[in-house]
């Protein structure tokens, strides 16, 4: 079976232990993180790239025990040595598999003596330093495979494309054209076990990780778009707001603001995004830490596109424009992305204060009085043009006053709150509604990364969560 606990911190715990294992073979020797490992840049997927270090003397003994090192720590699937550096006298590249991990954390260990540890580009041209002996080209074709279905996963196209065509030239085949992504690698699979039947084994472990990964696993809970999730990737039908959206999702990345990641357009023209772990609900914030968490969250994303050109003029920032708990992603009781962008545009940082998705019950309508958000009580669907709201929906917001780029936040506020006071005239809302205009200086006062401050605005109502929080485990999919 194949293993599909991607845990970051499942592969942390392994990475400690190999690198212990490595510095004792020989002891005092050193082993260094590289790639995104060492970068910080790692996804779930990433594999395990080291460089240890030896001395000149324990250069070819270290070789020698490389494989029983690592056994004593975890027991070693495979150990494959590069022919390119196969003869080198001072440089080695060893592939590791171990037993019982997922297949993509290979351990690909540069082993280096310490007179050329930090050269780069010994031996690389050197073609005395090259031997195929004892190199099994199937067993190759078949791991490059292993990164092809990696590359499928996570929307990498133009990686899976070279790791595909690398595979089948190296066991003397060629692709068959017009033969979609996933049968490429079946038949790929089945070419490299002919060549050599003990690949079966791996080559199963391989066919359940494309079944598992590569394949559409519709996502429930989107309200505009059809969404499906492949692998660590989520796949959206792109639209005339597209364009602006992946401006804005790049801009975020660059800024480390938390969002879903823009990767690229997939073959079926639909936006490949990251896909984010945890849960989204529809009820009201459990308490007021988590609130507060929330609160920060959008102060962050004001700050994080105040007056940025081309995405905040000409308002004052970028507002989600949709922000409610079924857009926000959690992790345990912490808010720690949002999702669903379409509608994101220029405005006013009062107007993400002021808006929410529903409020027709009673918890959701004292949650959005409480985070000052605008209730809508209709569906939200496009114009024919695609770029904002139709029918009711946007009826609705223009009665309130909300106009994108238009009216002033006093005459916002001034008709939100009639239009409340009309639908509820209960002692509790009254009192909110009288404090609505503390929420967006109140929301400006707080940190983006230090604590809110311990005293609400007066008024405040506190709001249980409702009954039978819904979390879509895939839901944090919608840029």
């Amino acid at each position: 079976m194949a293993d599909l606990d991607f845990r970051p911190q499942r592969r942390d715990a392994l990475v400690r232990v190999v690198r212990a294992a490595l510095r004792q073979t020989p002891a005092g020797s050193e082993v260094r993180l590289r790639g995104s490992l060492a970068s910080g840049t790692a996804g779930p997927y990433s594999d395990i790239d080291l460089l240890w270090v030896v001395s000149d003397e324990d250069f070819p003994a270290a070789l020698a025990r490389l494989g029983d090192g690592l056994g004593r720590a975890h027991r070693v699937a495979s150990v494959r040595v590069d022919p390119d550096f196969a003869l080198s006298d001072r440089r080695r590249l060893v592939f590791v598999r171990l037993e019982d991990i997922p297949l993509f954390w290979r351990v690909d260990i540069e082993v280096r003596a310490a007179s050329i540890a930090d050269v780069e580009d010994y031996d690389t041209d050197n073609l005395a330093a090259r031997s195929e002996e004892g190199w099994s080209r199937p067993a190759s074709a078949l791991n490059n495979a292993i990164g092809a279905v990696k590359a499928l996963s996570v929307g990498d196209l133009a990686g899976f494309d070279g790791l595909v065509e690398r595979a089948y030239e190296r066991i003397r085949l060629s692709r068959q054209p017009g033969v979609d992504d996933q049968t490429a690698v079946v038949r790929l699979m089945d070419a490299c076990v002919a060549q050599d039947p003990a690949l079966s084994e791996l080559a199963d472990q391989v066919r359940q990780l494309l079944d598992t990964l590569a394949t559409e696993v519709p996502l429930a809970g989107g309200y505009i778009n059809e969404v499906v999730r492949i692998g660590h990737t989520v796949r959206r039908p792109v639209g005339p707001r597209t364009p602006f959206v992946h401006r804005l999702l790049g801009h975020l990345a660059r800024v480390a603001y938390p969002a879903p990641r823009m990767i690229g357009i997939d073959r079926q023209g639909r936006e490949v995004l990251g896909f984010i772990e945890g849960v989204t609900h529809s009820g009201g914030h459990s308490d007021e830490a988590e609130l507060r968490a929330v609160m920060r969250l959008i102060r962050r994303l004001h700050d994080a596109t105040e007056a940025v050109s081309g995405l905040s003029d000409p308002g004052e920032v970028v507002c989600h424009n949709d922000l409610s708990p079924r857009n926000t992603i959690y992790v345990g009781h912490e808010p720690v992305a949002f999702i669903d962008w379409d509608l994101a545009a220029s405005g006013n940082r009062i107007r993400d204060v002021l808006f929410s998705r529903s409020a027709r019950d009673a918890t959701a309508r004292a949650l959005a009085l409480r985070m000052g958000w605008r209730g809508m009580k209709t569906g939200r669907k496009r114009d024919a043009s695609g770029n904002g709201l139709a029918g009711p929906a946007r009826a609705d917001q223009a009665r309130a006053g909300i106009v994108p780029g238009r009216g002033s936040d006093e005459a916002t506020l001034a008709a939100l709150d009639r239009e409340w006071s009309a639908q509820d005239r209960s002692p509790a809302s009254a009192v909110a509604l009288r404090r609505w205009a503390t929420w967006p200086a109140w929301i400006a006062s707080v940190p983006s990364s230090k604590p809110a401050p311990t005293q609400w605005p007066p008024g405040h109502l506190v709001v249980p969560r409702s009954a039978g929080r819904r979390g879509h485990a895939g839901r944090s999919h919608a840029a």
